[in-house]
């Protein structure tokens, strides 16, 4: 039994050589953008896979944050498993409008799933179709809170569309 823990725990050691994204020119505050939301998603636990309504955004390891400008009206984010990508490890929607901004922490706060869950999860792909999944693990801050982590966190990058 121990050697198929070893087998199922082996990708998980790997997620630590999962290379997060150089912020390259990005400044470490969002510039504004009047025809847009601008949206910051702060990393909390692990490293996890950022998910923007399907566009991959890049590996966010535990303490850094992201931002992006995007088109008003709803968004789904997820933070997958970065070995399994469309495995979400919690999903949330938001609504966002034009000239705002919104921030979003994720913290894995929930119990975790039983190793049966996890199992049935990755052979099936449970949770890659749900927008709402341990939503309460990403939610929103206040700007305060925000700007507290600014300072504490280090600025990823992303690959998400402009």
């Amino acid at each position: 039994i121990m050697k198929y823990k070893l087998l199922i725990l082996f990708p998980l050691i790997l997620t630590g050589c999962v290379s997060v994204l150089d912020p390259g020119d990005m400044d470490a505050v969002a510039t504004n953008n009047p025809e847009k939301a601008t949206v910051y998603v702060f990393n909390s636990y692990g490293g996890n896979l950022l998910v923007i309504n399907g566009n991959f955004g890049g590996v966010m390891r535990y303490d850094t944050y992201t931002w992006f400008h995007i088109d008003a009206g709803e968004i789904r984010v997820s933070m997958n498993d970065p070995m399994l990508k469309k495995r979400k490890l919690s999903a949330n929607v938001f609504q966002v409008e034009v000239g705002k901004t919104y921030y979003i922490d994720y913290n894995d706060r929930t119990p975790g799933e039983s190793d049966a869950d996890l199992l049935h999860d990755i052979f099936t792909g449970a949770s890659k179709v749900r927008d709402l999944f341990k939503k309460e693990d990403l939610k929103l801050i206040s700007e305060d809170r925000a700007r507290v982590l600014i300072n504490e966190y280090k600025l990823s990058g992303n690959t998400l569309p402009e």
